[in-house]
């Protein structure tokens, strides 16, 4: 690799890893288990790394993730179409554009969470972040 494939490979991860929490919950909402986000999720990394290079601005990471995140998710069920627990691609869509919008509301209240909780003494901390742990979304 060159010194510039360096530098973008680098530039791809420090997005990625910013928003793969996001992306995560958002793929989460796409699918219908677990298992199928995790696939989903692997499918997305590897097209937004083959594609990094026709993103317009690093700013607009995050939401070009979460259209290459809708594209792929109807792929992927189509491969599972014959699976009559899935739901049709209207409802999904319908699903995918709530959980787009409550996305900055959620990742706000995160880390106002996440504020509030450096602010107790590191006991209490761990015991309110133990509890709220199954709450997380994987």
């Amino acid at each position: 690799m060159t010194p510039l494939d360096f530098q973008r490979h680098d530039v791809f991860l420090l997005l990625y890893v910013a928003h793969e929490e996001a992306l995560r919950a958002f793929v989460r909402t796409l699918v219908p288990t677990l298992e199928d986000s995790r696939e989903v999720m692997q499918e997305v990394a590897a097209v937004l790394w083959r594609k990094f290079e026709d993103i317009s601005s690093p700013d607009d990471f995050r939401s070009w993730a979460f259209g290459v995140a809708r594209l792929e998710a109807p792929q992927y069920r189509r491969t599972r179409a014959r699976d009559r627990h899935v739901f049709g691609d209207d409802v999904l869509q319908m699903l995918a554009s709530a959980a787009e919008e409550s996305a900055d509301v959620f990742e706000a209240k995160r880390r106002a969470l996440e504020n509030c909780l450096g602010k107790l003494p590191s006991v209490f901390a761990f015991q309110v972040a133990r509890g709220l742990q199954r709450y997380w979304i994987e």
